[in-house]
């Protein structure tokens, strides 16, 4: 009888080793799952504030309605809700003008599969005043007569 117990309790250390073996290999699947979809989803969603910041940057509407910029704001307030792929960000970043500050705000928006783009494109400045910055159009090829 002592040798039957003595092969039932390796039987079962076995089996359990095994258990605990397939449930750490399914756990470590599902964290690197997981992470990968945490780095996807962040790095879809820095597109947006880069795009803000650069514009903020660089147009030049942005500089005359302010008489130049002294400096433009580092991390932008921001709603951004991403999921399967599309997109909407809303942004504001503060503006530190010559002689007026201001608040640049935009709506970034990414079509499933697409690229992200500024769909709409604000200035408000301190006093009040509300310019609204169209994201450029581009312009459509003639036809070749």
């Amino acid at each position: 009888m002592k040798k039957k117990s003595k092969n039932l309790l390796i039987g079962c250390g076995l089996f359990g080793a095994l258990a605990t073996l397939v449930m750490f290999v399914v756990i470590a699947v599902g964290l690197k799952a997981c992470s990968e979809g945490v780095s996807s989803m962040a790095s879809g969603m820095t597109a947006p504030t880069e795009m803000t910041l650069s514009t903020a940057r660089t147009d030049p509407r942005i500089a005359d309605a302010l008489g130049g910029i002294v400096e433009v704001g580092t991390m932008p307030s921001q709603s951004i809700n991403f999921m399967n792929g599309a997109g909407r960000a809303e942004l504001s970043v503060p503006i530190d003008g010559v002689d007026r500050d201001g608040t640049y705000s935009t709506i970034v928006e990414k079509p499933k599969g697409g690229e992200w783009a500024i769909i709409e494109a604000t200035l408000v400045i301190e006093d009040g005043n509300e310019v609204r910055l169209d994201p450029p159009v581009v312009e459509a090829a003639l036809p070749t007569p």
